[in-house]
């Protein structure tokens, strides 16, 4: 015990103060990650975040993910392949503390369910097309799903799904709710090209521009 208290370290990058409880399996520049974060999100988004912890958090293992947000904290696991990855994790979950607080001003007008819907009917079709049959299952359903989400990367298969939502949606997982179609599209609108959130996703592309500037923010939050 008296070994791993060792390990421990909080320093504070710009804007973001960070936890390390266990240390990165890898070896990763951490200054890089935070310095390039306070780079590409505005200040205000930063603020929605108290604190990032980097670490082994068996809560993570159990729902077989790298990251999550949960009362104003990010967690995030210490096994991270580069910064590339350990950034897109952070910055993910980023995105899920600005729906937490700004979720009436991302969903009410519908825009991003009603597009989001649109094009989870024309993947259905296009499944049946391939004999993958939907029918016991409820495509309108916006929220996560445990039988669509066994079905697209079980039954369908990751690969087969990349393939034929190509052009629809910006990744598979961004398939299995509204929640991961909007925070997929604010990864790809600081990290990747908001010329093709743009094309693909137009209604979440608006939204976050719109959220973007701190005076519209500072107005409707």
């Amino acid at each position: 015990m008296h070994q791993r208290r060792k390990n421990f370290s909080q320093q504070r990058y710009g804007n973001i103060d960070v936890f390390v409880k266990d240390p990165l399996t890898n070896p990763i520049n951490q200054e890089a990650v935070f310095s390039r974060l306070n780079s590409v999100l505005p200040d205000h988004f930063l603020d929605l975040v108290d604190i990032v912890y980097v670490g082994k958090f068996p809560f993570l293992d159990d729902n077989s993910v790298n990251a999550t947000y949960a009362d104003g904290a990010i967690y995030t696991s210490n096994d991270q392949d580069n910064e590339e990855d350990m950034l897109d994790d952070i910055v993910h979950e980023f995105a899920h503390a600005l729906e937490e607080k700004a979720n009436y001003d991302i969903y009410s007008d519908s825009k991003i369910e009603n597009e989001f819907l649109t094009k989870r009917s024309k993947l259905e079709v296009l499944l049946n097309y391939e004999d993958h049959g939907t029918t016991e299952l409820n495509f309108l359903n916006t929220k996560f799903d445990k039988n669509l989400d066994f079905y697209f990367f079980h039954e369908v298969g990751y690969d087969k799904l990349a393939s034929l939502s190509m052009g629809l949606f910006l990744s598979p997982y961004s398939i299995t709710s509204l929640r991961e179609y909007f925070s997929i599209g604010f990864e790809e609108y600081y990290l990747g090209s908001r010329d093709e959130l743009r094309k693909i996703s137009p209604s979440v592309y608006e939204k976050i521009s719109l959220l973007s500037d701190p005076d519209w923010q500072n107005k409707n939050f």
